[in-house]
């Protein structure tokens, strides 16, 4: 569900239509409870349903079952008066996701190497940009906008993690994206401006102040907060890195293994980290 709705059956991927039949499967394995043709019908169509919308999920129910019985040889969807449900054990990435962002969190800085590894975890669950792969569904929008915004915070503490390890370089790439896809996310914008002053960009990180300020201005009608503010003046009261070079920054070991951040910028596997 982490990209566009599909299922795996001992390891083949089947191949489920596009639109309202994986929405069907999607809100089939996202709901904790039997779902009746009623609401699936309310889950799947925006609006008003259209004439007969009762024939056309037992339709979609009918094709899914029969994907997966020519897969697996199961039944796999199972339907009587409380509705239906998916009757057999699976794994669901988005629960896997959830584990993992928890598994990190409970170590975070007492543990930042490890916490970085399950959150490389997570990322690798996805497989595309939008939950759903963008199913326009009033089942799904709402835990899409959810999963999104918990990728953000996410693809945040990683470089946040590796600032504390001294990988200025290898977040500086990821702090670059997140800042153009959240204009007003001043954390970011935050770590942005102290990894490139620790990478001797004083200029730079000046500049990135000046970019966040103008975007709070223009669109909110407001100005930074105390703390991005005192984080800028701080750095006014750094002497350039022409005149006081800052503390070399640790490399980043040759094994360090690339690391995928779903983002629309990064379409696959990310690239060594580059300057």
């Amino acid at each position: 569900m982490l990209g566009m709705p599909e299922a795996i059956c001992d390891g083949n991927k089947l191949k489920v239509p596009r639109g309202h039949t994986q929405t069907t499967l999607a809100a089939l394995v996202t709901s904790k409870e039997p779902l009746q043709t009623e609401v699936l019908i309310e889950l799947i169509w925006t609006g008003t349903p259209p004439p007969h919308a009762d024939v056309q999920v037992r339709g979609y129910i009918s094709t899914l079952r029969r994907i997966f019985r020519d897969a697996c040889g199961d039944q796999i969807i199972e339907g009587d008066g409380s509705g239906y449900y998916i009757e057999t054990d699976f794994r669901l990435d988005i629960a896997e996701f959830e584990e993992r962002l928890g598994q990190a969190d409970a170590l975070d800085r007492k543990d930042p190497e490890t916490a970085r590894a399950f959150l490389e975890e997570a990322f690798e669950l996805w497989h595309g940009n939008e939950p759903f792969g963008g199913l326009d569904s009033p089942s799904l929008n709402d835990q899409a906008a959810e999963l999104k915004e918990n990728l953000k915070d996410a693809r945040e503490l990683w470089c946040a993690l590796g600032q504390e390890l001294g990988r200025h370089r290898q977040v500086l790439p990821a702090l670059r994206l997140l800042a153009k896809e959240n204009p007003h996310r001043e954390s970011v914008y935050e770590k942005l401006m102290i990894t490139l002053q620790a990478l001797g960009r004083h200029a730079e990180a000046l500049e990135v102040y000046e970019t966040v300020r103008q975007n709070i201005s223009r669109d909110l009608g407001g100005d930074p907060s105390p703390a991005l503010q005192s984080l800028y003046h701080r750095l006014l009261g750094t002497p350039s890195t022409r005149s006081a070079p800052a503390k070399p920054t640790p490399r980043i070991p040759a094994e360090s293994r690339p690391v995928q951040i779903p983002a629309q910028d990064y379409p696959g596997r990310q690239p060594a980290p580059q300057e």
